[in-house]
C-alpha cells in the first residue's frame, strides 16, 4: 500500500511536466506559423511593391513618349522641389489646366484599381550631345511595403518633329496651308492657344488642335501635326561683328529700299572656317514692279544670313530671289531649264532678341501681293504674316519660327516646309517631340 502511495507520487509532477512540454512545443509552433505567416505577408507585400514600381515605371516611360509629354523627357523632375521643370505651369502638357490635375494624371496612379499604387521620385536629364538620357525614379506601394526601381534610357529626337511654323505667343493660322514632310505648326503658349480636350484619356482630337490655332477644317491643310506646348529652341545668332583685315565674311549694310539689289557683293568673301556671309541690315523695304528684288545667289557649300534690325516688309511684285550659281555667277538650271533648289536653311533671316513682354513685338515681316520668300527665319519678338495670297506659290518656302503668326488674312497662303531643313540647321535646330530607346542600367533602390 505504500509503494502504490510513492508511485502516485511520481505520476503527478510527470503529468505536469508533459503537460507544460507540450503547452510549450504547441505555443512554439504557433508562434513560428505566426511568424511564418507575417513573413509570408512581408514577402507578398515587397513582391506586390515592386509589382506596383515596375508597372509605373513602364506606364510613365509610355506616357513620356506620347507627343503632348515628350518634351518632358528633355527637362528634370524632382518630387521634393516645387520648383522642378516638370511643374512650371510654362512646361504643362496641353489639356492640364494646372498642377494637380497633372500630378493625378501623370505623377501616381494605381495598378489596375487594386491597392498597389505607385509615384514618381525624380527625372534626371543628361544632355550630353549625342548620348542625351534620362534617369527615371519610380516608388510602388504595397500595403506597409514600398520598394524603389531606377531605370535611364536614352533619348534621341523623333524624325518628323521640326516646328515647320512656330509662334511662341500666339498662331492665328486661318486659311494658311504649312505644306511638306516637316509641315508642323507649332504654338508654345496655351493660354493664347487654348485647347479643348475631348478625345480619349483627356488628350485633344485633331479638331480640337486646329481649331486652338485658329484653322478651318474646310480650307486650312497642315501636312505635318499639331503641337500645343514648350519647345526647347536653340539660341538666335547674333551678328558676329565686321573685323577688319581677317575677312570673317561679316558686313554691315544699309537698308535695302531699292532694287534689284544683290547679295554676296563682288567685293565680299564668306567666312573661311563655314563658309558664311553674315549680312547686318538695319531694314528691308521692297514694294512696286518685279524688278523690285534682292537677290541672293549661293554657290555650292556656301550661304546667307541676314541679321535684321527693323522690319521687312515686300509689297506688290517685289521679291527676295535666292538663286544656286555657278563659279561665274550664273544660275544652275536643272534637265527642264528651271533654277535648281536653293539647299534648305542656306539662306537665313536672324530678327531681335530683346526681351520683351509676353505680348510685346518689335518687328515687323509683312509679305503683302505676290511676294516671294525663300529662306529660314528665326525671329523672337516678330509679328509675320502673308496679306493677300498672291500668285506666288508656295509664298514662303523655308520655315518660320517668330512671336506670332498673327498677320495673314485669306486663304490660299503657303508655307512649304522643304524636306531636310530639321538637318541643315544643324545645332540650330528644334524638335517638338523625343523618343525614349531600349532602356538600360535597371537596379532596385532601398527606401529610407
Amino acid at each position: 500500500m505504500q509503494e502504490r502511495r510513492s508511485s502516485q507520487g511520481y505520476i503527478l509532477p510527470l503529468s505536469l511536466a508533459v503537460g507544460l512540454t507540450v503547452t510549450l512545443v504547441a505555443l512554439t509552433m504557433i508562434a513560428r506559423v505566426r511568424t511564418n505567416k507575417v513573413a509570408a505577408r512581408s514577402q507578398v507585400s515587397s513582391a506586390g511593391s515592386l509589382a506596383a514600381a515596375e508597372a509605373g515605371m513602364d506606364r510613365t516611360i509610355a506616357r513620356l513618349n506620347q507627343t503632348q509629354f515628350s518634351h518632358l523627357l528633355a527637362l528634370d523632375y524632382d518630387s521634393l522641389d516645387p520648383n522642378t521643370p516638370w511643374l512650371n505651369p510654362d512646361n504643362f502638357p496641353a489639356c492640364f489646366a494646372n498642377q494637380a490635375a497633372f500630378e493625378a494624371e501623370f505623377l501616381s496612379g494605381d495598378v489596375g484599381g487594386s491597392s498597389q499604387t505607385f509615384n514618381v521620385i525624380s527625372y534626371d536629364y543628361d544632355p550630353t550631345v549625342g548620348a542625351q538620357s534620362g534617369l527615371l525614379t519610380v516608388e510602388g506601394q504595397s500595403g506597409l511595403s514600398r520598394t524603389r526601381v531606377q531605370q535611364r534610357v536614352p533619348i534621341a529626337f523623333r524624325p518628323g518633329t521640326f516646328p515647320g511654323l512656330l509662334g511662341t505667343y500666339d498662331v492665328s493660322i486661318g486659311g494658311n496651308d504649312v505644306e511638306g514632310v516637316e509641315g508642323n505648326v507649332v504654338c508654345t503658349n496655351l493660354e493664347q492657344c487654348p485647347v479643348s480636350c475631348t478625345g480619349d484619356n483627356n488628350t485633344a482630337t485633331e479638331l480640337n488642335l486646329l481649331a486652338a490655332i485658329n484653322g478651318n477644317e474646310n480650307t486650312t491643310m497642315i501636312g505635318g501635326s499639331i503641337f500645343l506646348g514648350n519647345v526647347n529652341l536653340p539660341p538666335v545668332l547674333t551678328f558676329p561683328g565686321v573685323i577688319t583685315g581677317n575677312g570673317n565674311g561679316a558686313y554691315t549694310i544699309p537698308a535695302i529700299t531699292t532694287g534689284p539689289t544683290t547679295l554676296p557683293r563682288s567685293t565680299d568673301n564668306p567666312n573661311p572656317v563655314d563658309n558664311v556671309y553674315h549680312y547686318q541690315v538695319p531694314s528691308i523695304d521692297l514694294g512696286g514692279n518685279s524688278s523690285q528684288q534682292l537677290i541672293i545667289d549661293i554657290k555650292a557649300g556656301e550661304s546667307v544670313y541676314l541679321y535684321l534690325q527693323g522690319d521687312l516688309t515686300l509689297s506688290g511684285n517685289a521679291t527676295i530671289v535666292t538663286r544656286v550659281v555657278d563659279a561665274l555667277d550664273m544660275p544652275i538650271l536643272d534637265a527642264s531649264g528651271q533654277p535648281i533648289d536653293v539647299p534648305p536653311a542656306a539662306v537665313r533671316i536672324y530678327g531681335n532678341d530683346d526681351a520683351l513682354p509676353d505680348n510685346m513685338t518689335n518687328q515687323t515681316i509683312m509679305l503683302n501681293g505676290n511676294t516671294c520668300l525663300s529662306a529660314f527665319v528665326y525671329a523672337p519678338n516678330a509679328l509675320m504674316g502673308v496679306n493677300g495670297g498672291g500668285s506666288c506659290s508656295p509664298n514662303i518656302d523655308g520655315a518660320v519660327w517668330v512671336k506670332r503668326w498673327d498677320g495673314s488674312n485669306g486663304n490660299g497662303v503657303e508655307i512649304s516646309v522643304p524636306d531636310g531643313i530639321a538637318a541643315a540647321l544643324g545645332n540650330s535646330t528644334a524638335n517638338f517631340a523625343n523618343n525614349t530607346q531600349a532602356p538600360e542600367d535597371w537596379s532596385r533602390q532601398g527606401v529610407n
